[in-house]
């Protein structure tokens, strides 16, 4: 008789192992159309459910006179924000999800965070291979320092 761990038989464990590698081995790449049918959905979807900081951030910009886009697709990634009068993209991290340094210390980070700082830096790189400038406003900066970060784009932008 196989032996009970945690209310599964080493049996069901197995049947349930045997299971997920066999769905893993169905799946199939998707096509260079899925790719972007599905990047565009994300984006959609992501577009009317901005988060707290991206609303300020769009807030900060109509006060501004800038133009700007939600939830740009370039290359294989979707950008929080565009400006196509400066070809600017720009990102709007949480403190937490990305692990803001002025609130985490490199040892303190988790794996979810160091994911995506890592992925951050990709994106910097893609967007910068595209020709784009990128800027980076922490969730703190924007919800706290709302002056602040208005002062730096009035430099950044309007200078």
């Amino acid at each position: 008789m196989a032996k009970k761990q945690k209310g599964l038989t080493l049996r069901d464990k197995a049947k349930w192992r045997l299971k997920q590698i066999k769905k893993q081995a169905t799946k199939r790449e998707l096509t260079p159309f899925e790719k972007k049918k599905r990047l565009e959905e994300n984006a959609k979807k992501m577009a009317g459910k901005l988060t707290k900081p991206e609303r300020e951030f769009d807030k900060l910009m109509k006060e501004m006179n800038i133009e700007c886009e939600s939830q740009k697709i370039i290359g294989g990634s979707i950008y929080d924000f565009y400006l196509p009068e400066y070809k600017m993209l720009i990102e709007i991290d949480g403190d937490y999800y990305h692990g803001n340094p002025a609130k985490y210390t490199k040892d303190q980070l988790n794996g979810m965070q160091k994911k995506n700082k890592l992925n951050d830096k990709e994106k910097d790189i893609q967007a910068k291979g595209f020709g784009y400038k990128i800027e980076r406003v922490w969730e703190h900066d924007i919800n706290k320092e709302y002056s602040s970060v208005r002062m730096r784009f009035t430099k950044l932008l309007l200078a």
